[in-house]
């Protein structure tokens, strides 16, 4: 992890990300490192791997309110597919654990790998001109197996095969709170889509989800992770994954690029969009008026 620190990439990413910002922000931002919770440690960007952080810190966030509106959420899920060399895997596994202490929540950690490295293309929609077939190749499949803890599962394989297994696997009170998307192509990143279509497992009202490989300056909306995100909502009338709107304006540290890759499932047909769901648990809005 500390090796990451000596990097050219990530020096550059500081200095666009962070010290272009006010001055007071970096500033606090020394006083939560040495004192602040993990709530208040990833609201400044300050726990590895920023996007996977406040993804993870905001999915607990929607189970927690999710509960008080009466959802019975025993335990959130939090997926990645695409887990290659297994490093964001584990950060999800060891970020997840801090947030479960903090807001008193069980999760479930779950990667999906082929395990062999990426196939070959289908056409141009997989952008073949960036991978190419077996790309990201696992480096110790075993080493990444042994180090895995009881409340997280690695699904190896084809993901039409791993996704029905994954599901025969859940409990009564999982809810999906998380998904990283990272396996690169379209065709991959649709396949994995299919998880919206299976009939036992449930998701978080909103479900937070982070597409790791729609940035790039190449990345457009005819090929790889965005063509399937376009394709899904064209061909789905109340299933829809949407960008999270204002969220750059909200936060502290705005000049970060992983900001617009971060996006919601939403189920229309869930009883959580309709009035009646909400009648009886929370109070009326009322407006006030200064001029009377």
């Amino acid at each position: 992890m500390w090796k990451k620190l000596f990097e050219k990439r990530i020096w550059y990413r500081l200095y666009i990300e962070r010290l272009g910002e006010p001055l007071i922000y970096n500033f606090v931002s020394l006083f939560v490192l040495l004192f602040g919770n993990i709530e208040q440690k990833i609201k400044y960007d300050l726990v590895p791997r920023v996007p996977y952080s406040f993804g993870l810190d905001l999915a607990f966030k929607q189970a927690k309110m999710s509960i008080s509106k009466g959802i019975q959420v025993k335990r959130i899920v939090i997926i990645e597919f695409g887990v290659a060399s297994g490093a964001g895997f584990f950060n999800l596994i060891n970020t997840s654990k801090k947030l479960s202490k903090y807001y008193k929540l069980n999760t479930k950690i779950v990667g999906f790998d082929s395990g062999v490295g990426l196939p070959d293309s289908l056409d141009y929609r997989d952008h073949p001109e960036k991978y190419l077939q077996g790309d990201f190749v696992p480096n110790d499949i075993d080493s990444i197996k042994s180090k895995i803890p009881n409340n997280a599962e690695l699904y190896l394989g084809d993901i039409k095969d791993t996704l029905l297994e994954f599901q025969n696997n859940l409990k009564d009170g999982d809810f999906i709170a998380f998904i990283s998307h990272d396996f690169d192509y379209y065709s991959s990143t649709k396949s994995a889509f299919s998880l919206f279509n299976l009939p036992h497992v449930n998701f978080l009202p909103r479900t937070v989800m982070y597409f790791d490989d729609i940035q790039d300056i190449d990345d457009h909306k005819y090929a790889g992770e965005l063509l399937a995100i376009n394709e899904f909502n064209n061909g789905n009338k109340k299933k829809k994954i949407v960008a999270i709107n204002q969220l750059r304006y909200l936060r502290i540290f705005k000049n970060s690029v992983w900001i617009n890759q971060m996006y919601w499932y939403l189920d229309l047909d869930n009883e959580f969009f309709t009035s009646d769901f909400h009648k009886n648990k929370r109070l009326s809005i009322k407006l006030t008026n200064p001029y009377l």
